[in-house]
């Protein structure tokens, strides 16, 4: 028995879309930040520290318009999920008899693939074994006339592979489209050619921070980038 999903056709929808916060203000003070540190060269110790404590303020800004933002993000995000869930209900149907169509007809495009080549094969056999039986009256025929040694030519020279090819009688449905998308699959990882095969950066990043580069890959440079932060008082 098919079950069927409905679409969450009852569910509220979430409140009015959110508005702007006002971050005039943090903006105003965060350009004078701004034109302060352009306008410092760092010379001395002193210029260095007004340069951090200039971060520092900037960071605390930051956080302030972090905060101001948080509420209408989560309002906009619960109308994102709300439309998301209830697209999702209502694709589950059409999505299903979609995948359980291309299950079936895969799979009888298969069996009809697979007699074709299969007919084929069988034609081609035949057509060798056509050829064979031909290429030995002919050699009987040459021993008659000219001898062995010209008889075991004949039967020296190669046979070719008969070109045997059965049409496709499998036809296309109104309106449909029909692609043969190749894909493929590791067999043995071992061996797949080296320009096959990508370096595992994220890893390699993991071992660059976890032995801080005192622990060398071959064909990789490890390096140190200096990055500074401003710590919660």
């Amino acid at each position: 028995m098919t079950t069927t999903t409905t679409p969450p056709t009852n569910s509220a929808p979430p409140a009015a879309l959110p508005k702007i916060p006002d971050v005039s203000a943090d903006r105003a003070a965060a350009q004078i930040i701004l034109e302060t540190v352009e306008s410092t060269a760092i010379a001395t110790q002193a210029d260095r520290d007004n340069v951090f404590a200039a971060m520092s303020s900037a960071r605390s800004i930051e956080k302030a318009i972090e905060e101001k933002f948080k509420p209408p993000k989560q309002a906009l995000d619960s109308v994102k999920r709300w439309i998301l869930d209830a697209e999702k209900a209502a694709l589950a149907l059409p999505l299903k008899v979609r995948d359980l169509a291309t299950r079936k007809l895969r799979e009888y495009d298969d069996e009809q693939e697979r007699i074709r080549l299969e007919t084929e094969r069988v034609a081609r056999e035949a057509a060798r074994k056509a050829e064979e039986d031909r290429r030995l009256a002919e050699a009987a025929e040459v021993q008659r006339t000219d001898g062995e040694e010209a008889a075991m030519q004949v039967l020296a020279e190669p046979i070719p592979t008969p070109v045997v090819v059965v049409e496709d009688t499998n036809e296309r449905a109104a309106g449909e489209g029909r692609t043969m998308r190749w894909k493929a699959r590791i067999l043995d990882a071992t061996k797949v050619p080296r320009e096959w095969c990508i370096p595992d950066e994220k890893a390699i990043q993991a071992h660059a921070r976890a032995t801080k580069g005192r622990v060398p890959i071959a064909g990789v440079e490890f390096y140190s980038e200096r990055d500074y932060s401003v710590r919660s008082r």
